[in-house]
């Protein structure tokens, strides 16, 4: 079986991740990754044996992938997602997804003309407990739930985050 060829567009701290990912799937390869810091994307890319662009557009015209990536800040989803949506390729964008709902309708339309997959990275997801909660939840046994609480117990200071400020 041939691997899917991944291109990857920002080399942030989440995109070390993707990289050890990449190094262990049977079924997945990095071939390109795009980073405005030029130097950051040949750093990521050396090691994983994957071309490095400066610009997502560059990589578009030069490599051939099944799928993409996006790990930049997500002002720059909706632009970027789109562009490689309306190339034809897959696309996971890492969350938070946009800035706004109406980017978001706008990305899962373009992912609907254009007939590509197009998801969020979400790393609970697939998790066996929030999978089977999931499943107690739609199977009805627990009744109609009145209310839902998810806590995670770290401290982690949010003031100075890009989301924190309404």
């Amino acid at each position: 079986m041939e691997k899917l060829k991944f291109a990857l567009i920002g080399t942030g701290g989440i995109a070390q991740t993707y990289a050890q990912a990449f190094q262990t799937s049977d079924c997945c390869k990095l071939v390109a990754v795009a980073d405005t810091n030029k130097d950051s994307a040949k750093a990521f890319a050396e090691p994983l044996g994957a071309k490095n662009y400066s610009d997502y557009k560059t990589l578009a015209e030069n490599e051939t992938v099944d799928a993409v990536i996006v790990s930049t800040p997500p002002n720059t989803h909706p632009e970027i997602a789109m562009y490689f949506m309306n190339a034809g390729k897959h696309i996971l964008c890492e969350k938070p997804l946009c800035l706004s709902v109406a980017e978001a309708k706008e990305m899962i339309d373009c992912a609907e003309t254009t007939g590509v997959k197009f998801t969020m990275a979400s790393k609970f997801r697939y998790v066996a407990d929030v999978v089977k909660a999931k499943a107690m939840l739609a199977s009805g046994v627990l009744g109609d739930i009145i209310q839902f609480e998810n806590a995670f117990t770290a401290q982690v200071d949010m003031a100075r985050r890009w989301n924190s400020q309404p």
